[in-house]
């Protein structure tokens, strides 16, 4: 995705971000609910899940965000402190 003025690429962002508190959801549920579930299979998923995340993240605070900022500058400040807010929230092993 080319990001340029029109098309700024934080809507592939916002989805990513969608997606991640949807599955942590799905998963909540899934436990809270007492459905039999395999400590294997949830430990594998939330090990993968625990890295993508950490790179994702390592990825948009040092390219993405300051490539935002950069283009776009005030237009974009309450998006990157309402997904810097997001990111403190989530406590990585």
């Amino acid at each position: 995705m080319t990001t340029i003025p029109e098309n700024p690429g934080w809507r592939t962002q916002l989805a990513v971000h969608r997606a991640v508190r949807r599955d942590a959801d799905r998963l909540a549920a899934a436990l809270a609910e007492g459905r039999e579930t395999y400590p294997a299979a949830i430990s594998a998923y939330w090990s993968e899940t625990a890295f993508q995340l950490r790179h994702h993240h390592e990825f948009e605070h040092t390219v993405m965000w300051p490539l935002m900022e950069m283009r776009l500058g005030v237009r974009v400040e309450s998006f990157l402190a309402r997904n810097g807010r997001e990111h403190l929230g989530i406590t990585l092993p």
